[in-house]
């Protein structure tokens, strides 16, 4: 009975790959779909139009190989099928893609939802700068090219105590050009504790080997001690990193070591400390009833200490 029932399954797999076979042949071609009627509404360069229906093509291909369309469909059911998908792949490109959405998620901050909103006066002068030119890269006095870094960089200083300031596109772009630019090929101490998945899935372990910097893992999951770093530093080692794990805690049998103790420990070995604070709070959260997040200016120390801060 097994030996019928195999035999039947083989039979059947064989005459459901005939019959792709057979559908692959009624797809229209590319040309049929450049001169379509309906798709000519769209005022669409045909350079472009044709790699969208290329793709909805090989789209079709895949599912028919696949088995996910089956069934005694012709070429004009085919080709109006690939008509609508490929109309619905024109009007997401041409309809704007970012919309305004309702916060209901209690999360006030929310990185998927563009963070926080601008305020009325930021909005108003956004909206005068994009519409005209602008002196992103001019000094205005010379006019020569200028620095956009300068726009923000004595604010940031300002606010947070630092000596120098870069803005990146996020936390896990800052640490890597850190990494990168301070530790290229060498050795950085890091506590297994804080060897973080932030969102977007950035991984410390996975941001620190594209930087190309050498990951030392220093003591336990749930405790690292301050021997824990002074062991692992050799002639190899480039700086100490430590990370602001955010999004979760180890409570209970549990100990990490505070910033300071690690500086101290960096600057007698002539090393600079890292430090992935996380989110970069410039205020405390505190004064607005929100839990306590590490501040910027809290940890950037006087420079004879070499504490750099992410």
């Amino acid at each position: 009975m097994s030996s019928e029932l195999s035999r039947s399954v083989r039979k059947h797999k064989k005459i459901v790959k005939m019959n792709n076979k057979s559908l692959l042949k009624e797809l229209p071609a590319v040309q049929d779909f450049l001169t379509d009627s309906e798709l000519g509404k769209y005022e669409i360069d045909s350079i472009y139009l044709k790699k969208i229906v290329q793709r909805e093509l090989q789209h079709f291909r895949d599912e028919i190989l696949a088995g996910t369309i089956t069934g005694n469909l012709t070429r004009e059911v085919l080709r109006e099928k690939i008509v609508a998908r490929v109309k619905g792949r024109i009007t997401g490109f041409i309809l704007p893609r970012m919309r305004r959405v309702i916060n209901g998620t209690g999360i006030i901050l929310h990185t998927n939802m563009g963070r926080a909103p601008l305020p009325v006066q930021a909005k108003e002068h956004l909206s005068e700068i994009i519409e005209n030119y602008c002196n992103l890269e001019i000094e205005l006095d010379s006019g020569k090219r200028g620095n956009r870094i300068e726009l923000v960089e004595e604010i940031i200083c300002l606010i947070t105590g630092a000596e120098a300031a870069v803005v990146v596109n996020n936390n896990a772009a800052a640490v890597l050009l850190t990494l990168n630019s301070l530790c290229k090929r060498k050795e950085v101490p890091v506590s297994r504790g804080e060897l973080v998945e932030i969102g977007g899935s950035f991984r410390m372990p996975e941001v620190m080997k594209v930087s190309q910097a050498k990951m030392v893992e220093v003591g336990a999951t749930n405790k690292t001690h301050l021997a824990d770093y002074r062991e692992a530093i050799t002639g190899r080692t480039a700086a100490i990193l430590k990370v602001h794990t955010s999004n979760y805690r180890i409570l209970g049998f549990a100990e990490t070591v505070p910033i300071a103790d690690l500086v101290e420990l960096a600057h007698s070995h002539a090393l600079p400390v890292i430090y992935d604070m996380g989110s970069g709070v410039m205020e405390d959260l505190q004064n607005w009833g929100f839990p306590h997040e590490p501040v910027a200016r809290e940890y950037v120390f006087p420079k004879t200490c070499r504490l750099l801060t992410c």
